[in-house]
């Protein structure tokens, strides 16, 4: 028995790639000419793809949406329906599926199915941009690698349950209806959908709310691409604000990765691309301006890094890698902190063109989609983090400072139920009245985490309302995992030299109030 509603193949790159064509209606030789396959064909072999199911005639949201406001005038004759092709980790045949359809196969069951499953990729009907939404499972676990956005696709292969848990959704720049941003808000808003609640338009209906007051004599659609101003309106078209600001340097764009990523909030990414081998030369010419969205990194080295223009250590700049959802190349694609990113201030990509010569992308601006409520932003944070810093730093030339070396500084966003989790089940440092405290005080429903470490050993940590007013930060809250530095600052206190400290740090007279 065989059926027209799908069929079952043996996994290979050149057959998968050949499927895409056939049921795209595009060429063959130009889907294999596509960035998009060698990175598969590289991500597929980590997966350990075995078998794939396509699922024909598949009716999907986004696809319909576009294709309602776009396609369905065009005089060219384009499909509704596409395909949709699952990916498992077993070898499936036809007849295999068909038992496990039917629970006639009493080895290999719904279940297993499901434990096998890797995800799924959305081809639709029209000319090039043919990767629609696309679901896959994130690279292996290595200890090294984080994937903090946290959510769950639940999909219904006719009858039987299956889920992808801890992706972000993704699919490829549609050139007609979509610029390269707003593929990157798309999968962004799905980020974040869990944790804010977010609608998620469909890539058209971005684009046609971020142009609602472009110049006169400018097309929404078809669309070339969003400047910063339409990124905003995208954002607040789905009830979030816009946190951005520039990025001077690797160190500001790891920081910021780093604090907004561990509140499982996305950011996306602006940058210029530029020749690898133009760089540093008078021929460094951009040659184009493209957005990504990031959604994990990588931390290399069990050690920390310094920015060495100012002086501070911090957890975060030793992200080597970052994975990003790039339309261009696919999900979670690689960018890397490699040794030419220190002269260069550019980082490597996962594609080149014109004879492979690499291509590097030099950082520009940063988005982050946030509630209205969170109001401090990351930059404010790192400056009282680079204070505070310098205030210990002074403490330290006493001869009886209790703490040796530098510390290595930790910010990152959180909430207020993530962050009494996080106390309750790392309390070794505290007491029962210290624990019973933190966890029954009132805090903002949003907080900044400063926290300091000695030895991969928490120290000290600063509360920030991230709620709170800009040029006013509030602390409410500062935790002493070390009974010696809270002894010595309670002496110091008392000393006449305080006041010294107090009139040059501007945060001094705050952080030595709470020790009252």
């Amino acid at each position: 028995m065989t059926s027209k509603k799908y069929e079952v193949r043996s996994y290979s790159i050149d057959k998968l790639m050949n499927d895409f064509a056939k049921f795209s209606n595009n060429k063959d030789d130009y889907i294999q000419k596509k960035a998009h396959k060698k990175y598969f064909d590289e991500y597929f072999s980590k997966l350990n793809v075995q078998s794939y199911i396509i699922e024909h005639e598949y009716n999907d949201k986004y696809y319909l949406e576009d294709f309602a406001y776009y396609y369905v005038r065009c005089f060219q004759h384009l499909d509704k329906t596409c395909s949709r092709f699952h990916f498992f980790q077993k070898d499936l045949t036809q007849l295999n599926f068909e038992d496990i359809l039917c629970n006639n196969n009493t080895k290999y069951s719904a279940e297993n199915l499901n434990d096998d499953y890797l995800g799924f990729i959305v081809i639709k009907p029209i000319p090039i941009s043919i990767i629609g939404r696309t679901c896959l499972k994130t690279y292996p676990s290595d200890g090294k690698r984080y994937f903090p956005i946290k959510r769950n696709y639940r999909v219904n292969l006719f009858g039987i349950n299956l889920l992808i848990q801890k992706t972000v959704a993704f699919q490829e720049q549609d050139s007609v209806v979509a610029a390269c941003a707003t593929t990157a808000l798309w999968s962004a808003f799905h980020a974040i959908q869990p944790i804010f609640r977010n609608r998620i338009p469909s890539p058209v209906e971005l684009t046609i709310e971020a142009t609602k007051y472009i110049p006169s004599g400018v097309r929404a659609l078809p669309n070339h691409g969003l400047s910063n101003e339409m990124i905003a309106q995208s954002i607040r078209s789905v009830g979030l604000e816009p946190q951005n600001g520039g990025v001077r340097n690797l160190f500001e764009l790891r920081g910021e990765v780093y604090a907004y990523l561990k509140a499982h909030i996305p950011v996306v990414f602006g940058m210029e691309l530029v020749y690898e081998d133009q760089l540093n030369s008078s021929n460094d010419s951009i040659i184009g301006r493209h957005a990504v969205t990031i959604t994990g990194y990588k931390m290399e080295r069990e050690s920390v890094a310094m920015d060495t223009n100012i002086r501070i250590v911090s957890k975060a700049f030793s992200i080597s890698k970052i994975y990003a959802h790039d339309d261009q190349v696919g999900p979670f694609a690689r960018m890397e902190f490699d040794d030419l990113s220190k002269t260069t201030n550019t980082l490597s990509t996962s594609f080149g063109i014109n004879n492979n010569r690499k291509i590097r992308a030099r950082p520009t601006l940063l988005f982050i989609p946030v509630l209205g409520k969170i109001r401090i932003p990351y930059e404010t944070v790192f400056d009282l983090t680079f204070e505070l810093d310098a205030l210990f730093k002074s403490f330290r030339n006493s001869n009886y400072f209790p703490i040796n070396n530098e510390f290595v500084w930790e910010i990152f966003l959180t909430d207020v139920n993530d962050f009494k989790i996080d106390i309750r089940e790392n309390k070794e440092k505290l007491n029962d009245r210290m624990l019973i405290d933190n966890l029954t005080n009132t805090l903002p429903h949003y907080m900044w985490r400063i926290v300091a470490y000695q030895n991969k050993e928490k120290i000290l940590e600063f509360v920030v309302d991230a709620t709170g007013i800009e040029y006013s930060i509030n602390i409410p809250k500062i935790i002493f995992y070390n009974i010696d530095l809270f002894n010595y600052l309670v002496e110091l206190y008392k000393s006449r030299d305080i006041q010294i400290l107090i009139n040059e740090f501007k945060y001094a007279d705050k952080f030595f109030n709470s020790l009252k």
